[in-house]
This record gives C-alpha cells, sequence and structure tokens, in this order.
C-alpha cells in the first residue's frame, strides 16, 4: 500500500461540487477537466418558514442520519448534538488584528509565575553557518535519492535547495540577537513587509513561549500565532486521540498513567485562558498519547505519557465563533485560517498551549430579525453535501479508481462563521464579519484506489475542499456550513 505523505485535491466531477469544495490552492490530478466556478449556492427557504431567534425548532436527541452514495465509495454517518445559544447571534465584523499586550502579559505571568525569563532582543535568525549544515543535508538527499521519503518530486527538492541557497547568501555571518530578563513585552520588529510584535521568551528550565502578532493589513499576510512548549514536556500527537467527554472513564491503555481528572485539567485549561482575558467554551476535548509511527524521522514508539487535548472556540457577544483545526497557508487558497485555541494538559500540568489568528472585532451590525431554523439547515446539508462530497469519489485522472469517503458529523452548531468581506473580496487585508451560521464539525477520511490495484493508506482531511492532511491533525472540521440568514452554502476554504 503506497504510503500516503501529501494528497492533492481531486477535481470535482461537476461545477455545482467544484463551487462548494474546490479550493484554489489545491492541486488537481492531471488530465483533469477544467470546470468554471460557481461560488456561492443557496437553497431557497421561503421566508415564511423562518422564525424569530431564538425558535430554532432543535431535535430532543442527536440529529441522527446515515447515507451511502456513489456506488458505496460515499459513506455518511450523522449521530450529532445539535445546540445553539442562549443569545441570537449577531454578525459583527472583525480583522486579524494579532495579540494585545495585556492577553500576552496574562498568559506570560500564567505560566511563568516565580520563574526567571530571558527574550531574545533583536532578529534571531539562522547564519550561514547553521543553513549551510541543512543545504549540505539536502543536496546529499538530492544525490542519494532519499528526499523522496518525504513526498517530494525531484523538481521540487530542487526548487527548495534553491531556496536555500539563496536563503545562505543572505544570511549573515552571525547571529546578532542578544539575550535578556522578560516580562512579557512585545517587541517591535520589522522584516521589511512592515512591523509587527514578537516576543521569544524561554524559562530558566527551558520552557519555551513564542509571539508572533501581525497587525491587520501587515503586507506578508502571515498569520499571528502564540506557542507554549514546556520544558520536557511529551511530544504529543493526535495519531490515536480519542475524544473524551467529562462523564467517561479513561479508555483501559491510559487508566493509572493520565492521574490528572479530567475536571482539574479543565480548570487549568480554563484558567489559562481567563488569565487572558479570553472568553472562550469548549468545543471538544481528546485523549492524546506520545506514541510515535516513524512517520516523519522513522522512529516507531509505543505510548507512554497521555494528556487532555482541550479545543475552544471563542465567544465573542455570547455566541461561539467557529474553529477549524485545519491550517492552509497557500496565499492562493485561504490564506487567513479560522481562529484556533488548544491547550495540552497532562499530570505535570499545561504541556503545550496554541492560539491561532485571534480575530479582532471592529463593530456590530444590525441583528437580522429571521435565521433559519436546525430542520431548514439540515435539508440544506441532507440535500447538497452529498452531491459535493460525492462528485470527489470519480476524477478524470485515468489513473485513479476511485476515492472512498467516510464523511461523519458529531456536531452541529448555530454561531458566527468569520466570512471574508464580500464574495469578490480583496484579500490584501483580512477583514471580514462573523455571520450567524449553522456549522457542522465532524471528520472527513478519504482514501484513494489507483487502477494498478495500489491505494494508499485512509487519511484524514480538511471539510470541504478536500485538502489533505494526515491523523496527526485529526480534530473537528468544518465538513459543512449554512448561512442562517440566507441559506447559502459557506465554503470555508475561500472564505464566503
Amino acid at each position: 500500500m503506497k504510503q500516503r505523505i501529501r494528497i492533492v485535491a481531486l477535481m470535482l466531477a461537476g461545477a455545482l461540487a467544484l463551487s462548494l469544495c474546490a479550493c484554489a490552492g489545491t492541486e488537481a490530478p492531471a488530465n483533469s477537466v477544467p470546470q468554471p466556478k460557481v461560488e456561492r449556492l443557496a437553497l431557497e427557504q421561503p421566508q415564511s418558514e423562518t422564525v424569530q431567534s431564538g425558535g430554532y425548532d432543535l431535535p430532543n436527541g442527536n440529529y441522527v442520519w446515515n447515507d451511502t452514495r456513489e456506488n458505496g465509495y460515499l459513506r455518511i454517518h450523522v449521530n450529532a448534538e445539535v445546540t445553539a445559544p442562549d443569545i441570537a447571534p449577531a454578525s459583527a465584523g472583525v480583522t486579524a488584528g494579532g495579540f494585545t499586550q495585556a492577553q500576552i502579559t496574562g498568559l506570560f505571568n500564567y505560566l511563568f509565575a516565580g520563574q526567571k525569563v530571558t527574550s531574545t532582543v533583536g532578529q534571531n535568525v539562522q547564519t550561514k553557518d547553521e543553513i549551510k549544515v541543512q543545504l549540505d543535508k539536502m543536496k546529499q538527499a538530492l544525490e542519494d535519492g532519499t528526499y523522496t521519503e518525504s513526498g517530494f518530486s525531484r523538481e521540487e527538492y530542487e526548487q527548495a535547495i534553491a531556496e536555500q541557497e539563496e536563503a545562505y547568501r543572505n544570511a549573515p555571518e552571525t547571529d546578532a540577537s542578544t539575550q535578556t530578563a522578560s516580562d512579557g513585552t512585545l517587541q517591535t520588529v520589522n522584516d521589511g513587509d512592515g512591523d509587527y510584535l514578537a516576543l521569544y521568551a524561554r524559562s530558566e528550565i527551558g520552557s519555551q513561549f513564542t509571539v508572533n502578532s501581525y497587525p491587520a493589513g501587515h503586507a506578508s499576510q502571515l498569520q499571528s500565532t502564540m506557542s507554549y512548549l514546556r520544558s520536557g514536556a511529551p511530544e504529543y500527537g493526535m495519531l490515536n486521540a480519542v475524544r473524551l467527554r467529562e462523564d467517561e472513564e479513561l479508555p483501559q491503555r491510559a487508566q493509572g498513567k493520565l492521574t490528572v481528572s479530567y475536571a482539574d485539567a479543565k480548570a487549568l485549561a480554563d484558567g489559562l485562558l481567563e488569565a487572558a482575558g479570553v472568553d472562550a467554551e469548549l468545543l471538544v476535548a481528546y485523549l492524546a498519547d506520545d506514541a510515535q509511527a516513524g512517520e516523519s524521522d522513522g522512529v516507531v514508539r509505543a505510548a507512554e505519557q497521555y494528556a487532555y487535548v482541550f479545543q475552544y472556540e471563542r465567544v465573542v457577544s455570547g455566541v461561539p465563533a467557529a474553529t477549524d483545526v485545519w491550517e492552509d497557508n497557500a496565499a492562493e487558497s485561504r490564506p487567513w485560517n479560522y481562529e484556533q485555541i488548544e491547550v495540552t494538559v497532562d499530570n505535570e500540568g499545561i504541556a503545550a498551549f496554541y492560539w491561532r489568528e485571534p480575530v479582532t472585532v471592529t463593530g456590530e451590525t444590525e441583528q437580522p430579525v429571521t435565521l433559519l431554523t436546525f430542520p431548514q439547515a439540515r435539508e440544506i446539508f441532507e440535500t447538497i453535501a452529498p452531491i459535493a462530497y460525492g462528485a470527489q469519489t470519480s476524477s478524470a485522472n485515468p489513473s485513479l479508481d476511485r476515492v472512498e469517503i467516510d464523511l461523519s458529523v458529531s456536531s452541529v452548531q448555530l454561531c458566527l462563521l468569520r466570512v471574508w468581506n464580500g464574495e469578490n473580496a480583496d484579500r490584501s487585508e483580512k477583514s471580514g464579519s462573523l455571520l450567524p451560521a449553522w456549522v457542522f464539525y465532524g471528520d472527513v477520511v478519504d482514501q484513494v484506489f489507483w487502477r494498478d490495484g495500489t491505494s494508499y493508506d485512509a487519511y484524514y482531511r480538511q471539510g470541504m475542499n478536500g485538502a489533505g492532511g494526515s491523523a496527526f491533525c485529526k480534530g473537528l472540521t468544518i465538513v459543512f456550513a449554512v448561512n442562517a440568514i440566507d441559506g447559502s452554502v459557506i465554503d470555508p476554504c475561500v472564505g464566503y
């Protein structure tokens, strides 16, 4: 069986599905047929069927629906809790404004209480000698052919070497940065595209705290991120991750090894966000472990230690804003990723923290008079999702036999979903709106079968647009989203 490193997106069979699922940043198989892009599609809903905010006709129990299409190649499994906020969602303008100093100070003080911390002053860049070590390894890999183990073609790897050679030519002989005591204050850095704020801090025991915060409209279009890694923390991954709920027992393999309770672990994670002044609510929790499958470095190791991974949604004006674990930074696809907040807690406390692309609310707009009910959103999902995903089971590539897709939905939520400003928005600035939407969260697992009888391993992927991933990126993705105002389908890939 062919080991999948990165699967390119498959060309959809019809223009309708392409409008919902294909992202300009994904690569179609050879010999695929170009098709027109239809940017939005709405299932018409009579105005009389919508109701006043607060009466969304939620089911008494879980929403359950199963369907099989495309000769059994598409399998849809829905067993989802359906929720809506007590407060009627109101649209709000947002930008990607980066982190505030108050947020970083709160996190810094919570994570490093009583510890001495130093930070790097000046740009900590690689020197010529450091880059040369990497360059020599890359050239050796090209010579002996081992570069293919990382999924590169020869052309791609030669391009990567050329970029590394350019970096070598521009690199300084020595690192001019210095170390100084830090209280969490962000530094202003200019990378040639404009000023941004940064912090590269390290505690006396080796815990690391890194912040890169870009203001709205920054020319680089890089995303704002904040990460923390406790010194000596195991490298927890999602390969064997299973979803947890507070009232459930740990799986047998983790009992006696993960001794901190779910409640105590969540209290630590909640406390971290409270320290930052961030209003957030838990979306999902997982049990993760430190097992390694050898995909990146060839090291295979059974799980020895376990941790809770808490994934949160940001709350804006009392309503959660949709998140997504997937990341796509190709400039032509979705350079503005959804905000993500993830806290990992083990027996020793907070092991890791990651926060990506915080939104800055620029003002609220008028609240819509009516919103779609859940039955209306469900009808749109059950009508269009099978068409959109079903089209991805085939391709114009003559070497491909089929793609089998398992689409699972585990949560449906009326919440706020960030979209770009306008259908043909100017992507030079990350500016948009949070709109009320019915968001269908779940997992999408694909397996590709070729006509020569070989296949790729089954793999997790991003929801609607088909971007490839791996088990390392397991976590809830937006598999479908319906604008709760007008019933149009929102493609998270393109952001509208």
